[in-house]
């Protein structure tokens, strides 16, 4: 088995994003892999934030990471929340 890994926009608009990514993992999983490029976002924003996030990760961690001058760490997630 392979790792399925889906990314989609559910919304798009010039202040708001709504993002969904799925992973059933078959251990090999991903490694730093951008999700968004804020470059790419409507409206060119210099700066973005994390509003909210709903995860549900088992038998692994997840880190999300944003890139600065170098990746720094936003949010590691286990379990579900």
């Amino acid at each position: 088995m392979a790792d399925t890994v889906t990314s989609d926009t559910l919304f798009s608009g010039t202040k708001r994003q709504i993002r969904k990514f799925t992973n059933h993992s078959d251990g090999t999983g991903e490694s730093a892999v951008t999700k968004i490029d804020i470059s790419g976002l409507p409206g060119g924003p210099s700066a973005v934030k994390i509003d909210k996030v709903w995860y549900d990760i088992e038998g692994m961690q997840v880190k999300v990471l944003f890139d600065h001058t170098a990746d720094d760490t936003a949010l590691i997630l286990s379990g579900s929340g």
